[in-house]
């Protein structure tokens, strides 16, 4: 064995220890910055509803409150079905079917952060 011979599967393990260990500081670090971005953003939201729901800094960005929504989805399969059986039999409470059918969803407001295009 001479000196430029080396055992690679230790070599494997060596580096494969290296870049685990960086991994998980490296998670462990973004997670404190996200952390800490959260309690930004929280703090950031108080004070754009405070100024009214909105917030432009030239050159840097925008913080705007998007209000809480209710959104509308259907079952298209239900729809279907019914639209189908109700062009058959000539059924008139077509309208109540399809009110029965949809799906109610309510989001509550958020703060929309967009940074200026570079």
């Amino acid at each position: 064995m001479t000196d430029l011979d080396f055992d690679r599967a230790k070599f494997d393990r060596e580096a494969a220890a290296l870049l685990l260990r960086d991994y998980f500081e490296m998670k462990s670090e973004l997670e404190a910055y996200e952390a800490k971005a959260d309690d930004l953003r929280r703090d950031l939201q108080v004070l754009v509803e405070a100024l009214g729901g909105s917030y432009k800094l030239d050159h840097v960005g925008a913080a705007i409150i998007t209000p809480a929504s209710t959104s509308h989805s259907y079952d298209t399969k239900a729809i279907d079905e019914l639209l189908a059986q109700s062009v058959a039999d000539g059924d008139i409470a077509t309208a109540q079917a399809l009110t029965d059918a949809r799906k109610l969803s309510h989001r509550k407001a958020t703060l929309r952060i967009t940074g200026v295009k570079k």
